[in-house]
């Protein structure tokens, strides 16, 4: 009876470790809320890496390895990526601030002020802010400079029209432009290895070049985001294998040791199609000396080790 009694139990944990579990989806779960779902079902959790993100809390799930719904066996280890805090410092709001107010708040937040642009403006006081270049919210290291744009009242000949094209000019030519019309601005950084556009000029603007606009528009500028010096390009051949074919979106969070970089988005969730018999797809991130590469396709992510000085890639997963 005995030894019937261990067979039994042996046979047991057998059949127990070739069950088969289906991993739920943690994306968007606090990390200890995934970690008790995760193992209630007999799989291990483990964090793979820590990636700057204020859109959630610290802690929060954003992709995980395997996917979900993928079928495994008990005991699996799932990968997780988490949201971290940001330790840089955040553009403040000081938009209708009068200028000192604004310097002063600015500095309050570790942060430097850089040039301060006059420009008319139909809406906001005279010698408040109207913008700042970076916009606010945007993550710097502390001790970056932001630059202010600064109302010096309405435009005298604000029923003319005119037609303004800074595609291509540099960022700081473009804002002396759109000043000298009376015109303001907002700005989205891209990255963009396509367009032949120089780093830190402007990719596309909205309004366009062709259309007829007056004093006090706003233009939506796209600048090329800018290489940092001593800063190296990588190449990233990203295996596409287990991925079916038609459209994906893509994101590459990158991190570098120097701190230039603490999970930056290089590449923010950009399209792409994998046609009948394309293996690979292909990217470019920059940093300097030994990091990391974090590629999210769709909700399946995958890790390098990257050493921007030598242009060496290893994926890790």
């Amino acid at each position: 009876p005995l030894a019937w009694g261990l067979m039994e139990v042996f046979v047991d944990s057998i059949r127990e470790r070739n069950k088969t579990i289906t991993v739920p989806d943690l994306f968007e779960k606090s990390f200890d809320e995934a970690k008790n779902q995760i193992e209630a079902l007999g799989l291990e959790i483990v964090i793979d890496s820590e990636l700057v993100n204020d859109n959630y809390d610290e802690g929060t799930v954003l992709s995980q390895s395997p996917k979900a719904a993928s079928v495994v066996r008990t005991g699996t280890t799932v990968k997780v990526n988490v949201s971290k805090k940001n330790p840089g410092a955040n553009v403040p709001e000081v938009r209708n601030m009068e200028l000192a107010e604004a310097k002063k708040k600015i500095e309050n937040y570790g942060l430097t002020v850089g040039s301060v642009t006059e420009m008319f403006s139909d809406t906001v006081k005279k010698g408040c802010v109207i913008s700042t270049n970076p916009v606010v919210g945007t993550n710097l290291k502390r001790g970056s400079a932001v630059n202010i744009n600064v109302s010096k009242g309405p435009s005298d000949d604000k029923g003319e029209t005119f037609s303004m094209n800074v595609v291509g000019l540099k960022l700081d030519d473009a804002i002396k432009a759109l000043a000298s019309k009376g015109c303001t601005y907002t700005i989205i950084y891209k990255e963009d290895y396509s367009s032949g556009i120089d780093r830190g000029c402007v990719l596309s603007q909205s309004p366009s070049g062709s259309e007829q606009v007056t004093a006090g528009t706003e233009f939506e500028l796209t600048v090329r985001a800018v290489i940092e010096e001593g800063e190296s390009t990588v190449t990233l051949h990203i295996d596409l294998a287990g991925f079916d074919n038609g459209e994906h979106y893509i994101a590459i969070i990158v991190t570098d040791n120097y701190a230039n970089q603490s999970g930056i988005t290089q590449w923010p969730r950009e399209k792409f199609r994998k046609s009948f018999g394309m293996s690979t797809v292909s990217y470019d991130i920059h940093g300097k000396g030994k990091g990391s590469a974090v590629v999210v396709i769709d909700n399946t992510t995958i890790s390098y080790s990257v050493d921007f000085d030598n242009g060496t890639v290893e994926r890790k997963n």
